[in-house]
């Protein structure tokens, strides 16, 4: 039995949280934040995934 990796998941819920937070709040720390996160990840695939949930409008 193998056991599912979701931490990919709770990654991108965590980036598409930050966009929901710093649109609501125009919080500067989080428009910093956000992209420093992004750029921890290692798999090229999900850093590209992760950077379009931040660039959506």
């Amino acid at each position: 039995m193998t056991i599912p990796n979701y931490g990919a998941l709770i990654h991108y819920d965590v980036i598409q949280g930050l966009r929901n937070l710093a649109k609501a709040t125009s919080d500067e720390r989080v428009n910093e934040t956000a992209p420093a996160l992004i750029e921890t990840e290692t798999d090229v695939k999900y850093q590209k995934k992760y950077a379009n949930v931040w660039r959506k409008e």
